[in-house]
């Protein structure tokens, strides 16, 4: 590694512990309960290794009874099966030592290797390790989270990647079918007809792509029954692969190309540039460009997108650029598909992998460059167990690699752009859309006028008939899916609460029900007041689905096309509503947040943002960032195409000086109003944050429980110059009741990141030290961005 590498690697974007400050390869610290002062026992060998557990320690074992020569080869990075208890569990080797704190007679023995070689390298480890050290998670935890489940279960992986995917074409009877268009024969299965005509036309097509394309695995098992397709060599490349690759590069805009050129020039090395472009200003393009560059110097790229919603659009886009070698990888892969994907990309099979938070802990051998679309967005952050931030993790590998990482986005967070002020990231700026396409004009309105239609303003509606006439496409957002987010008595005022979390239950259509958002319980919707007995029942505000029968009745001659989690739950379903939308035909475009970032719809020249008012109401300091991303981002949906974009805010609070600024400012104007504020204020992104987070069924015993820790935590830290480390709490969480569940929690607040981290392993120390009641559980939440 070059001097100045080296010296990269020493200053964290983040200001975040070195790799090797607390755990280093081949040298970790025990922490939790060791007395270092005890005399160690002397082994020929001793295996320290990685269990799945919530202990924060290491294991030791004896090495298995087996050969010499099997022995010589073991390594650190494979697994075997160790006795745990009175089960048999896989553990990870991590190191190979001569001595540990347990006496001969303590030790148990190994049992047998399940890898003949390595899973993960050396530089890997050194990657998980600086992880569990930043978000103080136990070790062991934090090594198998970065594995497939199926590896985590012990399967072998030497034997799995053979076993891929079955791949269908058509059989030679079945080329006969069609070349001699018999295919009528299926006319009352016309399902298999369109299977059989997309084989045709693609050659081959695996499970995975059948199943996204609305076909069911029974009915190419009908079709393979009747000999009509048969199971495809895995070597076999369908006919559009060529084609795929024969689209040619845009040219870059002035702006596009003195983007790239910074980050081209600094392909050898780390460094971290943020791309703040408007919407509709070809960030895609210079991302497509930085890939080529990557891949003409034999190297491997990743792109991570916030949502699996966004990826199939994201690998279309690619697949059309570079043809083939392109993995995707995303949680809504089955556990055979994830293993597969993971296993092909650590053998450096895939030039490109796309995917969501978790293909960050893919291990990419000749890894080259990151990307981070949308790098804004809170989807990057783990909310249970591993907190992490894909984003920030994002940036450590890059570091740990010596390769450039490129944040992108139209709404950059303001802690990027705060890095980026004070010189620890490259700022690149899109300032224009590309192809001479003019920002939208943004229009805010008033839903208190007397005449609205289910929260949809008539100068909304009106100007949406106007768009659908012209031949272009109208988009409604809000936030919200189901019926209505409330139902209530109007005579007594009873409201349909939650009995798990003591929150209003959503009405949905679907099944007559009343579904908890939070906990996903169900209800039947009452036909009459539990109360009084009062009929019928009202429903109050309007979601998707109660929107959806207004802006049919309004719009009877166009779709509506409603996008969001309801609507999009079979497979392949989202994929076949935007290929609607991306068709150009007129049509209403309905959804919440599935809609928000990274789609391109040509024709699409309004729309009308509901509700954009709610984050005002907001106990998170974050509320008017992340409302201003919101709009801007929704916003930057329209005009995208020969249309001039035309957006509608609608508000309860119109004239407020935030909806205003929001409006007629830039986004950047607006994000540095905000930065001297939280500046003012010393909040993130000028102060570090961290939260102890709490769960259990009794809240005062919970809350007893956690200003102990809260006490003893200050009291070891006091005599060591603590430094200036500000708590909050413990009190109950915005919302006291999840799943009958109280939840509380502590947050934790210092301008200096050691200081903070400081306490944060204290506190990981006394959580370990000190086994909390049954039932309860405590985490540690750094950099939080969700303290609901």
């Amino acid at each position: 590694m070059s001097e100045r590498a080296r010296d990269n690697t020493r200053q964290s974007a983040f200001d975040k512990p070195s790799a090797g400050s607390v755990l280093a390869w081949k040298r970790i610290e025990w922490r939790i309960n060791t007395d270092y002062n005890r005399s160690m026992h002397q082994y020929p060998c001793v295996y320290r290794c990685a269990i799945q557990s919530p202990l924060n320690r290491l294991f030791d074992y004896l090495p298995p009874q087996a050969s010499t020569s099997v022995l010589s080869q073991a390594r650190p990075g494979m697994r075997l099966w160790v006795p745990f208890g009175r089960r048999r569990i896989v553990a990870i080797l991590l190191e190979i030592a001569q001595s540990s704190e347990i006496a001969p007679d303590k030790l148990r023995t190994a049992e047998q290797f399940i890898d003949q070689r390595p899973l993960l390298d050396e530089s890997y480890f050194q990657f998980f390790q600086w992880v569990a050290d930043y978000y103080h998670h136990p070790v062991g935890d934090t090594v198998f989270g970065f594995l497939p489940s199926l590896l985590r279960k012990g399967r072998n992986a030497d034997t799995t990647i053979a076993s891929t995917e079955r791949t269908w074409q058509l059989s030679r009877h079945g080329q006969g079918l069609i070349s001699d268009n018999n295919d009528r024969v299926l006319k009352r299965a016309p399902k298999q007809s369109q299977l059989l005509r997309a084989l045709l036309e693609q050659g081959v097509l695996t499970q995975a792509e059948l199943a996204d394309s609305g076909f069911s695995a029974s009915i190419t098992k009908t079709l393979s029954d009747k000999g009509l397709i048969e199971p495809a060599s895995p070597s076999k490349h369908r006919k559009s692969d060529a084609n795929k690759s024969a689209e040619v590069h845009l040219q870059a805009n002035p702006e596009q190309a003195l983007a790239i050129d910074a980050v081209a020039a600094h392909m050898d090395s780390y460094r971290c540039f943020l791309l703040h472009g408007i919407t509709g200003s070809g960030k895609t393009e210079v991302y497509l460009q930085l890939i080529k560059r990557c891949l003409q110097a034999g190297k491997q790229a990743l792109v991570l997108v916030p949502e699996i919603g966004l990826t199939p659009q994201m690998l279309d886009r690619f697949q059309r650029r570079f043809g083939g070698h392109i993995l995707a990888l995303n949680s809504g892969m089955t556990d055979v598909q994830r293993l597969n994907a993971w296993l092909t990309a650590r053998n450096g099979d895939a030039h490109i992998v796309i995917g969501t938070r978790s293909a960050l802990l893919a291990p990419l051998p000749a890894l080259g460059l990151i990307i981070v679309d949308e790098e804004h967005d809170s989807s990057y952050k783990q909310q249970d167990g591993l907190r992490y931030s894909a984003r920030d993790l994002a940036i450590k590998r890059a570091q740990l690699n010596d390769i450039p990482v490129l944040l992108g986005s139209a709404t950059p967070s303001l802690e990027s752009l705060a890095n980026a002020t004070q010189g620890k990231y490259n700022l690149l700026a899109l300032t224009e859309r590309a192809g001479g396409a003019l920002p939208p004009q943004i229009n805010l309105s008033d839903c208190n006028e007397p005449f609205a239609a289910d929260g949809l303003a008539f100068t909304v509606i009106d100007a949406a008939r106007r768009h659908l006439k012209e031949g272009a496409q109208v988009l409604i957002f809000i936030n919200r899916r189901g019926f209505a987010p409330s139902l209530l008595c109007s005579q007594c005022g009873w409201i349909a609460k939650c009995a798990a979390c003591e929150v209003r239950m959503t009405a949905h259509l679907m099944g007559n029900q009343l579904i908890c958002h939070h906990c996903e319980q169900r209800e039947l919707w009452p036909k009459q007041c539990p109360s009084c007995q009062h009929q019928p029942l009202q429903t109050l505000g309007s979601g998707t689905q109660k929107l959806e029968q207004t802006l049919e009745h309004h719009f009877p001659d166009v779709p509506v096309i409603r996008v969001d989690r309801d609507s999009t739950q079979r497979k392949g379903s989202l994929h076949s509503k935007l290929a609607m939308a991306q068709s150009g035909e007129p049509c209403v475009l309905l959804g919440t947040q599935m809609l928000a970032k990274g789609h391109h719809f040509p024709k699409l020249s309004m729309v009308a943002i509901l509700d954009a008012d709610t984050a005002l109401y907001s106990s998170d300091y974050r509320g008017p960032e992340r409302m201003a991303q919101t709009i801007t981002q929704v916003a930057g949906r329209a005009g995208r195409g020969d249309r001039p974009g035309e957006v509608y805010v609608q508000s309860q609070l119109p004239n407020h000086p935030l909806l205003i600024q929001i409006t007629t400012d830039s986004y950047a104007e607006f994000a540095n109003r905000l930065l001297e504020e939280r500046s003012a204020l010393a909040l993130p992104p000028f102060s570090k944050s961290a939260a102890l987070l709490g769960e259990h069924r009794a809240l005062e015993e919970l809350l007893e429980c956690m200003r102990t820790l809260r006490h003893n935590v200050e009291q070891s830290l006091a005599t060591q110059g603590l430094g200036d480390v500000m708590t909050v709490g413990p009190v109950p969480a915005p919302m006291p009741r999840k799943s009958n569940r109280f939840r509380a929690q502590m947050i934790l607040y210092s301008q200096q990141p050691g200081t903070l981290h400081r306490y944060l392993s204290s506190l990981r120390t006394a959580l370990d030290k000190n086994t909390p009641p049954r039932g309860m559980r405590l985490a540690i939440d750094v950099d939080p961005i969700d303290t609901n």
